[in-house]
């Protein structure tokens, strides 16, 4: 399992680590099992801990929930498998603690009407909120095996998506005036997202103006490392007593109350990297907005870091910052040249798999790239185009006397770029 570098951070301790024990004996990736854990936990927590950066008035507070989409190619990774396994923990807990799951399959009327008809129970009051004038809580699991069902085109032009972008920052108060009519309201929102897909068809179907909106941006897409091949015929059965600890563990964690702060080098620590971040920050585009809000993201994994290890002690150290970063950065790795991929227009997708071909495997002789791109050329001519445009924005570059597999002589492509 050392294929994946999520393993060189994992935390040993907790939940987390009984979670990955428990279901590690099968072909999943560990990233897949944190990410899936760590979602499933911020679920359950929701509003009931926060974050405060800086002022109430210049930032929301932040809640651990968190936003994942779970990527890989078709067929592999098993993927909606490690949705599940996360998503029967939860409906496993005692009613009260559980997050109520909703289907992918909904209207943006039917979503706002399902989760304002949710009442808070005593074991559920959020910040701030006297029970004598306890109010509905809009907390849900948005859960989608398949991305597409839920982002399709069809439901993005209804408003479904930016329904749920609205709802991202967790509002106290939230009003459906400018989705639908009527007034319906919203109160103590907190949703959290999970969902699976392929980049092919994040490319192929996903509205291209998803990031301009910030939808896309919002979300931790975790990809399987390029280099993952575990296979296990047979997994072995994880001791039955590792789910009961489990479940005992969200539990705990659903009994949770209060503001989390920092500790003074832990603030310390965050000020320094987000200085540096802005200021080292190459990229453009789709990847630029996706890690424009990479310090939320980080904030809130070290949330869930810091209390899946002294959940009694509501102090962010620096030690649950340093490991959510560089968690996010080996994450980031693949997620970057994934953003590239999806954000590409569909004219200019050959260009694009040539470019991730070549990034693969580095140098290729040009009879051999061909046969590994071809099938995604709607035309012959697009393959010397491809090049051309590749070549004068030195992405590539031309080799000639590529030795190919039959030990022949030919001119070859090589990626230079990074």
């Amino acid at each position: 399992e050392s294929k994946d570098k999520i393993m060189r951070v994992y935390p040993q301790t907790g939940f987390l680590w009984n979670y990955y024990l428990l279901h590690s004996g099968g072909e999943i990736c560990p990233r897949f099992h944190l990410f899936s854990s760590a979602a499933a936990m911020g679920a359950v927590i929701n509003r009931r801990v926060w974050f405060q950066r800086g002022s109430e008035s210049t930032f929301p507070p932040l809640y651990p929930n968190l936003w994942i989409v779970l990527v890989a190619p078709q067929g592999e990774g098993h993927k909606s498998t490690s949705l599940d396994k996360s998503r029967k923990h939860m409906i496993g807990l005692d009613p009260i603690f559980q997050p109520r799951i909703l289907s992918s399959k909904l209207t943006p009327e039917v979503l706002i009407k399902t989760l304002a008809s949710q009442v808070v129970s005593t074991g559920q009051i959020p910040r701030g909120v006297n029970p004598e004038f306890l109010r509905e809580s809009a907390i849900a699991v948005l859960l989608s095996s398949e991305l597409g069902v839920l982002l399709d085109k069809k439901k993005y032009n209804e408003g479904f998506i930016p329904l749920i972008t609205d709802l991202y920052d967790c509002p106290d108060e939230w009003s459906s005036e400018t989705i639908m009519r009527g007034d319906q309201r919203l109160y103590n929102v907190c949703l959290t997202f999970m969902a699976a897909s392929t980049p092919d068809w994040l490319q192929s179907m996903l509205p291209h103006d998803a990031f301009k909106g910030g939808f896309m941006s919002r979300l931790l897409l975790v990809t399987q490392p390029e280099d993952w091949n575990k296979s296990v015929h047979n997994p072995p059965i994880a001791p039955k007593e590792l789910g009961a600890i489990v479940l005992k563990d969200l539990e705990r964690f659903a009994k949770l109350r209060g503001e989390m702060v920092w500790s003074p080098s832990a603030e310390d620590f965050f000020a320094n990297w987000y200085y540096q971040a802005k200021q080292n920050r190459k990229q453009s585009g789709p990847a630029s907005a996706y890690l424009e809000r990479k310090q939320n993201h980080l904030l809130k994994l070290a949330m869930l870091l810091q209390i899946n290890d002294t959940e009694d002690e509501l102090i962010m150290f620096i030690e649950a910052l340093e490991t959510a970063l560089t968690i996010l950065d080996i994450v980031e790795e693949e997620t970057l040249d994934i953003i590239d991929f999806i954000a590409t227009e569909p004219k200019m997708r050959t260009v694009q798999t040539i470019l991730t071909t070549l990034r693969k495997y580095k140098l290729l002789p040009e009879s051999e790239l061909i046969r590994l791109v071809w099938r995604f050329m709607a035309h012959p001519r697009e393959f010397d185009d491809s090049i051309q445009i590749l070549m004068r924005s030195k992405e590539i570059k031309l080799i000639n006397n590529t030795i190919n597999e039959y030990q022949q002589k030919e001119t070859g492509y090589e990626y230079v770029r990074g």
